[in-house]
């Protein structure tokens, strides 16, 4: 997803070329805190593909993330599962033969419009969904105590 200046600082500080920012808010949340090592490592494929204004338009078919390195179709279908019932993937459009695959929307972005929406897609779609599976986990920092020896 780089660009050529994406190793490079310009004035400012700030870094140039394309980066994936997935909020805080999810990472902490007690949907992404409960998800596979697997279902976390495809979650961070699919939103790779996100480009400012194309989320519902997705891929995670076999077909593409086989060019990530993913070899498993049903390593895939397991994970995938995972981020749906999680609330952090959005099933927009489900894929059929011949040669059309499912599209995906990540659930802490506001849905884009995009081509080929199964119907009541815009309707059913909820904006952070993921925070409703449960309350987020106690995240403050623990501190440990040491005995003398």
């Amino acid at each position: 997803m780089g660009v050529d200046k994406a190793a490079k600082k310009g004035k400012g500080g700030k870094l140039y070329g394309h980066f994936v920012g997935i909020p805080r808010k999810v990472l902490m949340s007690h949907a992404y805190r409960g998800l596979s090592h697997t279902a976390r490592s495809l979650l961070w494929d699919i939103a790779i593909q996100y480009v400012g204004h194309n989320n519902g338009g997705l891929l995670a078919s076999v077909t593409y993330l086989a060019k990530l390195g993913w070899t498993s179709r049903d390593v895939v279908q397991r994970a995938k599962k995972e981020l749906v019932d999680s609330g952090l993937l959005f099933l927009t459009a489900q894929g059929h033969k011949p040669r059309k695959a499912s599209q995906y929307a990540c659930t802490w972005l506001p849905l884009d419009k995009c081509e080929g929406f199964d119907p009541g897609v815009e309707k059913a779609y909820r904006l952070n969904e993921f925070l409703l599976i449960g309350p987020p986990p106690d995240v403050r920092p623990t501190v440990i105590k040491q005995t003398p020896v």
